[in-house]
């Protein structure tokens, strides 16, 4: 594991959604929906393009509660399901992925974006820049 994902990996699951949502504005969207206080698994934010219309394709990036056990097929499907369509799916999973929900991430009724936190810390990388100060902080901290 890399020094950033180590990092990632002592945030806490607050801190993680505000580096999320820092790197949605880094690649261009705002969020318009948050979800956190129901009994998901996860929590929610549901993005679209800062320049599109109302037709513009959203990105529902979930974040997993659990820290320590693996995502499994049952909790992504149960992540896609009542998708809008044309949206795609980003699920960030610190305990990482099953097998089987590797295998069937692009299958589902929304295609899922599987990222373990060395992924996240990867995408964070490539969109620095373009990462307002308190996201980056969260990382320099």
């Amino acid at each position: 594991m890399d020094d950033w994902a180590e990092q990632l990996e002592q945030l806490g699951t607050p801190e993680r959604m505000q580096l999320v949502q820092g790197m949605l504005r880094g690649m261009g969207y705002v969020v318009i929906e948050a979800s956190e206080g129901d009994a998901r698994p996860w929590l929610e934010r549901v993005a679209a393009p800062a320049s599109g219309g109302d037709d513009a394709p959203r990105l529902v990036v979930g974040l997993a509660r659990d820290v320590d056990s693996e995502t499994d097929l049952a909790e992504l499907e149960a992540f896609a399901a009542g998708r809008r369509p044309g949206d795609r799916g980003m699920y960030v999973s610190p305990g990482g992925f099953s097998g089987e929900a590797r295998d069937r991430a692009a299958e589902l009724s929304v295609p899922v974006m599987l990222l373990e936190l060395v992924d996240l810390a990867e995408r964070l990388r490539q969109h620095w820049a373009a990462l307002d100060p308190d996201t980056q902080a969260l990382l320099q901290g």
